[in-house]
């Protein structure tokens, strides 16, 4: 009895953590029903079930066996025998013991009942037996009869045993049907088939089409344990397979850019890790070595791409980083000494600003890239000044535009080259006069009587009557801002074969600074240049003379 209820206590609590394992019922069962080794939760649940039943057996048997004779004996206690009867029993069981003393052991059993009926039995008067009498007895041996049925233990565990098969069979038909329409078995189907594929190409040799089928293998599957071991196993094997094929740095490139592309984590195998780890030190040695021998010949370009290339393939390291900036700094400083000799600042400081992102808290490189720029700049600024003396503001203004080129923003630059644009004329026709008269601005393109063409200027009239009742002049207010004034004069071709004269005048803050008369239809285009340094006021003034019959226009330009 007790190690029946061990046994089933046991066997519950081991389908229990097996249930716990797969944390559902639909789980256990497709992992009972699926091809290959179950996992350890349908395992426990099964070898739990069976304890249990073992257990639950063991318990009713006993329960049987405890309590058989018990119900035998309730039986036997319904009947009454009667006092002469019960002597004569005695007696005889006293001459049965005496004549079978060599018997004895064979016999224990019926001596035994023989012992139970002689306790039962009923000692008193024989009472006589009437009618009525015979009907009591009779009747209380039917109640009696009645009262001592009972079911037996036996039909309880038969009772039992049915009760489980008919839930047991309830759920194997509700999880039966769960399974068989469940989509995760065609998926698992699936996967099943790829992965058997993926293994023929690995045990054949086909490292590649191997890695390729478990790459194809849906991450539901329930087994899909099995292919990542199998992916982990293919990737060693194409490991070996490259150590073995290739020499040298190749050897060591392979195997870091096959694992970069198909081993998203190399610590998911140890082997895996060291392979990585020791193909990534060779070839950093390697590169390191190369890297010193190019800067020695001076080859730096060389030996910084030799670097960043490995960079590329391995990904952040700092050694490497650290070695492609000691290497990019001799260059800078080589270049620049180079530079400052041959005085060619221009390039040193181009070649600089390329890098000094990476240099700007690096003293040695800050302080070159600044000297640089120092010279560079007051070597502009004199040959700026010598151009302007020698060919004008123009060749100036060239000059520190192009320096600027160099140094963007550069704020002496920046104010060398206002100096010289403010040396650009200016056309007069642009600046609105504050007084406008009888002059006006040329619009589209004119022709002088000479067939010269224009496009801006200025042009005036010239009438028969009183010129004084018209205010034949233009007032600027150019702020002592320019220097020189200068203008063509011309007839334009309309005013071929007019009669009279013209004249023209400029005024200065009204000083009188210019004046040409006699202006006919036959003069010729004629230059004027006059100082306006420190005017304010600018007046031009085209008057007619009485007794002119046509107009004259001109063309000015202000500077």
């Amino acid at each position: 009895m007790i190690l029946g209820a061990i046994l089933l206590v046991l066997g519950v609590a081991c389908a229990g953590y097996g249930y716990l394992q797969n944390n559902s019922i639909d789980a256990q069962l497709s992992s009972l029903l699926s091809t290959g080794t179950t996992n350890p939760g349908t395992i426990y649940i099964v070898i739990g079930a069976v304890v249990a039943v073992i257990g639950a057996l063991a318990c009713g048997w006993s329960l049987y066996k405890k309590h058989g004779k018990k119900n035998s004996n309730t039986e036997n206690q319904g009947y009454s025998i009667p006092l002469e009867q019960e002597n004569d029993t005695l007696s005889h069981e006293s001459g049965v013991e005496h004549g079978q003393e060599k018997d004895t052991e064979n016999n224990l059993d019926q001596a035994d009942v023989e012992k139970e009926k002689e306790e039962n039995l009923t000692v008193g008067p024989q009472l006589p037996e009437t009618d009525e009498s015979s009907g009591l007895n009779q009747k209380s041996g039917e109640e009696k009869q009645q009262k001592t049925f009972k079911i037996s233990p036996k039909m309880c565990i038969l009772g039992g045993v049915a009760l489980v098969a008919v839930i047991g069979i309830a759920v194997l038909a509700r999880f039966g049907y769960a399974y068989f329409t469940d989509p995760q078995r065609d998926v698992d189907k699936k996967a099943a088939g790829e992965y058997a594929t993926a293994l023929d190409y690995y045990e054949s040799g086909e490292y590649d089409l191997a890695l390729e089928k478990t790459e194809a293998i849906d991450t539901t599957w329930t087994r899909y344990q099995k292919a990542e071991e199998l992916r982990v196993d293919i990737i060693k094997a194409r490991l070996d397979e490259i150590f073995s094929s290739y020499e040298g740095d190749q050897k060591y490139t392979e195997v870091i850019s096959y694992v970069k592309r198909k081993v998203p984590d190399p610590d998911i195998d140890t082997e895996i890790r060291e392979r990585y780890d020791q193909a990534v030190e060779a070839y950093k040695a390697s590169v390191l070595q190369k890297a010193d021998d190019l800067e020695n010949a001076g080859d730096y370009s060389g030996a910084v791409r030799e670097l960043e290339t490995a960079l590329q393939l391995i990904g952040s390291d700092a050694k490497l980083e650290e070695r492609v900036y000691q290497v990019g700094k001799t260059e800078i400083l080589e270049t620049v000494a180079k530079c400052e000799e041959s005085q060619e600042y221009d390039v040193a400081i181009q070649f600089i600003s390329d890098r000094i992102d990476d240099y700007e808290n690096d003293s040695q490189v800050v302080l070159a890239y600044n000297r640089c720029k120092d010279a560079f700049r007051d070597s502009v600024i004199q040959e700026a000044e010598a151009a302007y003396e020698s060919s004008g503001y123009e060749s100036a203004l060239s000059i520190v535009n192009n320096a600027l080129t160099v140094l963007p923003g550069d704020p002496q630059l920046t104010s060398e080259k206002d100096i010289y644009t403010a040396c650009i004329p200016v056309d007069l026709t642009t600046l609105t006069p504050y007084f406008e008269g009888y002059i006006t601005v040329l619009t589209g393109e004119v022709t002088d009587t000479l067939g010269n063409t224009y496009h801006s200027g200025l042009k005036g009239y010239m009438y028969e009557s009183d010129a004084s009742k018209f205010e034949c002049y233009n007032i600027w207010d150019i702020g002592g801002e320019y220097n020189t004034l200068t203008a063509t004069g011309v007839v334009l071709e309309d005013g071929k074969g007019a009669r009279g004269t013209a004249l023209f005048r400029i005024y200065g803050d009204g000083v009188l600074l210019y004046e040409k008369t006699d202006i006919d239809s036959k003069t010729k285009p004629y230059e004027i240049e006059v100082d306006i340094t420190g005017v304010t006021d600018l007046k031009i003034e085209s008057i007619g003379v009485q007794g002119v019959q046509t107009r004259l226009k001109r063309n000015v330009r202000f500077e």
